[in-house]
């Protein structure tokens, strides 16, 4: 029998703001998603509130510093990854200096 994701990462009953952002992912991927954004301001897409909710459930354990060695090794293993288009530097500095995933991490 196939398991819940939304139940087996402690969504309620009655779903809070995060939880109806969020659960679509879980139920696709059967996997929390790791992080709302990773370079945008926050406050101009989504509330502060919800975003606080959802890195309360789903904690980012350092995500941003893992995702910036992640990419780093991507670019150095292949450098004419899509991920180059965006800055070999500037792209992972933009990560790792969002002002709204510090507190999260």
């Amino acid at each position: 029998m196939a398991s819940d994701p939304v139940r087996e990462y402690g969504l309620s009953a009655v779903p809070s703001s995060a939880e109806k952002l969020i659960a679509p992912a879980v139920q696709r991927r059967g996997t929390p998603p790791a992080a709302l954004v990773s370079t945008t301001p926050v406050p101009r897409l989504v509330h502060p509130d919800t975003v606080r909710d959802v890195n309360h459930r789903f904690p980012r354990l350092r995500w941003s510093g893992c995702f910036v060695d992640t990419l780093r090794q991507e670019i150095r293993l292949k450098p004419w990854a899509h991920s180059t288009t965006l800055g070999e530097e500037e792209f992972p500095a933009k990560i790792l200096g969002n002002p709204y995933a510090v507190e999260y991490e």
